[in-house]
């Protein structure tokens, strides 16, 4: 009998003390805004899952905000591949029995925060850092959803593996989660941002959590060459790694850090995102960023934008700029860009928005990394308005006075049409230097060049088809042809009209666009409601006109076979 007892003690510590890893226990499901109530308690909570195949005692684990630090969990054995609450003690009897109430529960923020697991070494077992944006429903991120994890395998998935809950109640606490799913990530680490803390220190910015291991085993260069000290990965996210420099980075030297054979916390490897520009950056003087593009009449889900342009040769630190309305003889609403490092390097865009999915529904962005939410924008009424970049050093850097009858007269509508400046060297309040942006480009180009941009001294306009003979047969081979206009001049209206032989219309390709400098317009060999037309000749007519009367035509005739 004693044997079997010592034996069932020993089985039992051993069962007891599995040690824990890095997420063998996870933040399964977050309920930061209980109001207004939907079905759920009115009681924030989270949700922990052990995703182990051993029970784990939770005693003086402790879950941490970015500002808060909970009391010591109890003892408690969580069961393998179960679940359990935690919420105050207070609110501990408002949900199941497999909960536990804490003296002290941190509160969660509802705009977001970073939330850390620690077990009772203190070692970080699970980390995430929430915001609004992960409900994937306006709607829902209002409150009284809970926000829950699709896939357990996928622990450093971040907001591609959160939504809002569907389950009636608003949530699923100590159950299945509803929004629960396969989501693997396949998705390679890209290096987005690179800034400088001292000149012998680059810290490399990442789109997700990395691994840590492989953050000591990948390769570093830095063109031109300065040798690397030593790489070390930032917790807790590991969405950062800092470089230790041999020797100094030079002032006024703009660098290239090319990263390769790291990973990603679930294994892909980095591939094409893997370099970024790097420097010290400098001061900003008067006329080194402008105001290049703002939209101050969005539509009605829209956002408003200012995009900055850096027209110098030098890496500037936007943390020391701020967005300004003129006030009379001084400046108000004044709004800091960003609180922490981020550099605008020579010939790159910054757009400043308070929503910034909006901006990527409703325009193409090229560059997302330089599309940046802010808390607040100065106001830019629809009508006219002002804003104005300034820094504590140099006072005003630049300062545009906006009116809505800059726009196209010819623009029926300027509802999320955004103004654009034509050319960075002329001034920034010339009328004459601002346009609407073309309807060719969706009436907007937040963080790239402006469709209406034309560089002082360059003139040029030209139409070319390619190919002549057109054969819409699906075969991959001359299935349409591509008309290409370069215009030399911005506010161009086109009209692009097909004719046959006896000289009636087939087709009308385009109908008053409004244009960009350049772009192209495609046949593909149909007529108007896509009707077929016969094999033959066709004219094809491009009629360009401005407001200051100039009136261009181009004729060429295009031939259509059918096989």
């Amino acid at each position: 009998m004693f044997a079997k007892t010592c034996c069932l003690l020993f089985l039992l510590a051993a069962f007891l003390l599995v040690p824990a890893q890095r997420h063998i226990v996870l933040i399964h499901e977050i309920f930061a805004d209980p109001t207004p109530a939907v079905g759920l308690p009115d009681a924030e909570y989270i949700e922990l899952r052990n995703t182990s195949s051993s029970a784990i005692n939770l005693q003086g684990w402790r879950l941490q905000t970015a500002s808060t630090t909970s009391s010591a969990f109890p003892s408690y054995l969580l069961q393998p591949d179960s679940l359990v609450i935690v919420t105050s003690r207070t609110n501990a009897a408002l949900f199941a029995s497999n909960t536990i109430g804490l003296t002290s529960f941190p509160a969660l923020p509802n705009e977001g925060t970073t939330l850390l697991l620690r077990n009772a070494a203190g070692h970080t077992i699970h980390v995430l850092e929430y915001d609004k944006s992960w409900y994937q429903n306006p709607v829902k991120a209002e409150g009284g959803w809970s926000l829950e994890m699709m896939d357990a395998a996928n622990a450093c998935g971040g907001s591609t593996n959160w939504k809002a809950a569907v389950d009636a109640t608003g949530g699923t606490p100590g159950s299945a989660n509803s929004v629960k799913a396969l989501n693997p990530d396949h998705t390679p680490p890209a290096l987005t941002e690179i800034t400088a803390p001292d000149s012998t220190k680059l810290l490399l910015r990442f789109s997700e959590s990395l691994d840590s291991l492989a953050v000591v085993r990948a390769t570093y260069q830095l063109t031109p060459a300065i040798a690397i000290r030593q790489a070390i990965p930032q917790a807790p996210l590991f969405h950062s790694i800092l470089l230790q420099l041999n020797s100094p980075l030079q002032r006024g030297q703009q660098y290239t850090v090319a990263v390769s054979n790291l990973t990603d916390c679930a294994g892909n490897r980095i591939t094409s995102d893997n370099t970024a520009p790097a420097g010290l950056p400098l001061a900003a003087e008067k006329g080194d960023i402008i105001v290049n593009e703002i939209l101050f009449n969005p539509k009605d889900d829209g956002s408003d934008y200012v995009e900055l342009y850096n027209r110098s040769k030098k890496i500037i630190d936007c943390s020391g700029l701020w967005l300004a309305n003129r006030n009379g003889s001084g400046f108000s609403n004044l709004q800091q860009i960003s609180t922490t490092p981020r550099y605008l390097f020579p010939g790159n865009y910054l757009v400043l928005t308070e929503d910034r999915n909006a901006i990527l529904r409703q325009y193409l962005v090229k560059e997302p990394g330089a599309l940046l939410q802010i808390n607040e924008l100065p106001s830019l009424p629809d009508d006219k308005g002002s804003t104005a970049l300034l820094t504590a050093q140099s006072g005003t850097i630049d300062e545009l006075a906006y009116n809505k009858n800059w726009h196209f007269a010819l623009l029926s509508d300027d509802a999320g049409v955004a103004l654009e400046r034509i050319d960075p060297e002329k001034p920034t309040q010339a009328q004459y230097n601002w346009t609407s942006a073309a309807a060719s480009a969706g009436f907007g180009t937040p963080t790239y060049r402006n469709t209406q941009y034309q560089q002082t001294g360059i003139s040029n306009a030209a139409i070319s088809i390619a190919p002549k003979l057109v054969s819409p047969d699906g075969d991959g081979f001359d299935d349409f042809c591509t008309i290409n206009y370069a215009l030399d001049a911005p506010n161009y209206v086109a009209n692009v009209t097909l004719f046959d032989i006896g000289g009636r219309r087939v087709r009308y390709l385009v109908q008053n666009q409004t244009l960009a400098q350049s772009g192209n317009w495609r046949w593909d060999g149909l007529g108007d409601n896509n009707s077929l037309l016969p094999q033959g000749s066709y004219i094809l007519l491009v009629e360009l006109f401005n407001l200051q009367g100039k009136k261009q035509q181009f004729k060429q005739a295009i031939a259509l076979v059918r096989k």
